[in-house]
């Protein structure tokens, strides 16, 4: 489906989900909208999604909901840079996900925690990190196309021009069809 096409079904899900006072529904709908809002890359609807997901993932309990708000809380403080904040908030990300998504939560904190170190200049250690989260995950992540994009992206920031052609190339071989749409990896 097209943007115009997601925005508008989550638009008809939050309606229906305020409608019959569905707090499932609502949750499901705020994730939708956080992602809309990601992709406009409007930071005050962004906040307001946000807020809007946190306060029915902690309404509801429910571990993948509390997960997802604590992955995009971490996300929000590193969109305005590396902090201590920020690393308190993937770190807490990481304690809530590990129960939840426990292969999911460890590559969404490793990548977290290495945009930070790539915002601090430090370059050569996400690319070492990833790499060792590689190894340890081998059987989870070796075809993960997120991965390759990663990689090539820590290439790139390295010049390591050749490097990242290889990892764009693998992602280009089916058309980036292997990509595909993921609210959670946009």
């Amino acid at each position: 489906a097209s943007f115009a096409e997601r925005h508008g079904m989550t638009e008809e899900m939050l309606a229906v989900a305020q409608q019959l006072d569905d707090r499932d529904l609502a949750v499901l709908a705020a994730e939708w909208q956080v992602v809309d809002c990601l992709e406009l890359g409007e930071s005050a609807d962004l906040d307001a999604a946000l807020c809007t997901h946190a306060a029915l993932a902690d309404e509801l309990r429910q571990p993948e909901h509390l997960w997802w708000s604590a992955v995009w809380r971490a996300m929000r403080a590193l969109m305005e840079g590396p902090s201590a904040e920020a690393e308190a908030l993937v770190a807490q990300a990481y304690g809530i996900g590990e129960g939840v998504e426990r292969d999911n939560a460890y590559l969404v904190s490793h990548i977290q925690l290495s945009q930070i170190l790539i915002d601090r200049g430090q370059l050569e250690g996400p690319l070492q990190a990833l790499e060792a989260v590689v190894a340890e995950r081998r059987e989870i992540l070796e075809g993960d196309p997120y991965l390759f994009c990663r990689r090539a992206e820590a290439f790139v920031e390295l010049g390591r021009e050749d490097e990242a052609r290889r990892e764009f190339e693998r992602l280009a071989a089916d058309d980036f069809a292997s990509v595909g749409f993921d609210m959670r990896h946009a």
